[in-house]
């Protein structure tokens, strides 16, 4: 016997049942309608509580099959992966390289979820190959949908931050990827996660009326007219970073190769996080024209290393790793052709038209290119980052001499974790 509609105000049969939390039944698509204002409460204690859930979820790169409704496709492509370590970024990322057996690892990537919330994130991992499209691994056109790039490679790994103020949440039901993926298919990312960072940040210094949806659209007008001294109630947490800020990648090259194998995949994950949170991103290419390496050597680092030594325009030293050159060419790439990357370039109107005022920089070398570059950048003004683990050089003397140094007098030298939290 069916069982009565749920409606109170309908005494018909019900067999059309609820689709989230399959607990209220109903004769008709009107009736649920209806009665959702009253039912939703219970709908989404009872679809939390019945759903299987998991803290960390792969979103596998396999076939669609094109005679499949499109969320079996993806949710057939989504897997629970238990974390045994959430919250230990390095952690994360080992044992998911171990699952998925990836060389390496990046953070490929944040998105928001499909119900309008800015109030957390969910957080991609993929393999440090996943944006090269000769890596040999099966596109993933689900992945392409919530990362910053369209064309996404190989399995990637999703774990859910916690809301505002906390870093990670509980565990989430795979239905939610399911329809964020889909959300995704008819919705412009990038406008998306644009208008809920600005929410997010105004909430952060509790304004009025912070929060997304299409009575809540802010633009950065907005955001600027509201004096931080006329807040009622000040924020007790500290104020979110919104300092303009871009990342300058230094010289990643073929003649540098040696130099570049522990910093690579943190630089890797820098650009990935960079790209995700559209903050800008430049490139150096360290190179000398024919002119420049023929007699008497007029450029100064040719005098200094002899034309053996330097970096000919256009050959194969001179080219960027395929790593680096797969996201410079979406980019500002600079060319240079001494040790600071202002000097001889329009670095320093780029970034002014830009707005920035915080440079991150990274590559090599350490104590030449990056180091100099880096003071260069504090003497015009702006608030400088190091990024430690995703410098090198040399050898350890001359890469650890080169941090010192910018560390005692001209800003801070922080690890890949430490700016990539202090940018979330």
């Amino acid at each position: 016997m069916a069982e009565i509609c749920s409606n109170p105000s309908c005494s018909e049969p019900g067999s059309r049942k609820c689709g989230r939390c399959k607990s209220a039944n109903y004769c008709s698509q009107d009736c649920q309608k209806i009665h959702w204002g009253a039912h939703k409460g219970a709908c989404k204690a009872n679809s939390q509580s019945n759903a299987p859930k998991a803290n960390c979820y792969i979103l596998r790169a396999t076939p669609q099959n094109p005679d499949a409704p499109v969320l079996d496709n993806i949710a057939n492509q989504i897997e629970p992966f238990n974390l045994s370590n959430l919250g230990n970024e390095v952690a994360e990322k080992r044992q998911l390289e171990r699952h998925l057996g990836w060389k390496r690892s990046i953070e490929a990537g944040k998105f928001y979820d499909h119900t309008g919330s800015d109030k957390w994130y969910y957080y991609v991992y993929g393999d440090a190959r996943a944006f090269n499209n000769n890596s040999g691994l099966p596109a993933n056109e689900a992945a392409g949908l919530i990362c910053h790039q369209k064309k996404v490679y190989g399995d990637i790994g999703i774990v859910r931050s916690g809301p505002v103020g906390s870093e990670y949440a509980e565990e989430f039901e795979k239905m939610e990827l399911v329809k964020a993926v889909q959300f995704y298919k008819t919705n412009d990312k990038d406008k998306v996660f644009s208008q809920r960072e600005m929410s997010r940040a105004m909430r952060g210094f509790g304004m009025p009326g912070a929060g997304f949806g299409s009575s809540h659209v802010h633009t950065s007008a907005s955001f600027s007219s509201l004096p931080v001294l006329e807040l009622a109630n000040p924020p007790t947490k500290p104020l979110p970073d919104i300092m303009a800020t871009a990342l300058l990648v230094i010289d990643m090259q073929h003649f540098f190769l040696d130099m570049t194998t522990t910093a690579l995949p943190n630089i890797l994950t820098l650009c990935a996080h960079f790209q995700s949170s559209h903050l800008p991103l430049l490139f150096t290419q360290h190179g000398h024209s024919k002119q420049q390496l023929t007699p008497p050597y007029k450029n100064q680092l040719v005098r200094r290393w002899g034309p053996n030594g330097s970096i000919a325009t256009g050959s194969k030293d001179w080219r960027l790793l395929p790593e680096i050159e797969h996201v410079a060419k979406d980019h500002d790439v600079v060319a240079k052709d001494t040790y600071d990357a202002f000097v001889g370039t329009d670095l320093g109107a780029r970034l002014e038209r830009g707005g920035v005022e915080r440079l991150v920089l990274c590559g090599v070398m350490t104590d030449c290119c990056v180091d100099t570059s880096a003071r260069s950048a504090f003497d015009r003004g702006f608030e400088t980052w190091l990024v430690k683990d995703a410098c090198g050089s040399a050898n350890e003397t001359q890469h650890e001499a080169g941090l010192r140094g910018f560390g005692f007098a001209f800003g801070e030298v922080l690890t890949t974790g430490e700016v990539v939290r202090r940018l979330r």
